[in-house]
Parts: C-alpha cells; sequence; structure tokens
C-alpha cells in the first residue's frame, strides 16, 4: 500500500487527520485532533519510513 502522504495521493497532513477523525467517528471516540495531531503524525511517518512497525 502506498504511503498516503505522498504520490499518487499526497494527502497533506491536516486531509490525513481528518480522515483518520471521520473514521473513529464512526464507532468510537475521536481521539485525533488538527493541528494536535500533528507531530504523532510525523512520528508514525517516520517510524513507517524506517520500516518499524506500530504498537
Amino acid at each position: 500500500m502506498p504511503a498516503a502522504n505522498e504520490s499518487p495521493t499526497s494527502l497533506t497532513d491536516g486531509e490525513i487527520i481528518a480522515m483518520a477523525a471521520y473514521l473513529q467517528s464512526q464507532g468510537s471516540n475521536v481521539t485525533v485532533s488538527y493541528p494536535g495531531s500533528v507531530p504523532l503524525l510525523k512520528a508514525e511517518e517516520a517510524k513507517a519510513a524506517r520500516g518499524e512497525k506500530g504498537k
């Protein structure tokens, strides 16, 4: 699966967070916000670039 912040999708940080918030709102509490979640998003992108798995 291609990275969401690179071609061909090229979503912005705000768009990625909005998508996550929408998906969370469909069955759970929304735990992401903009711009508050940007540092967390950047950390996850860096881990993915290094090939690390999430928790």
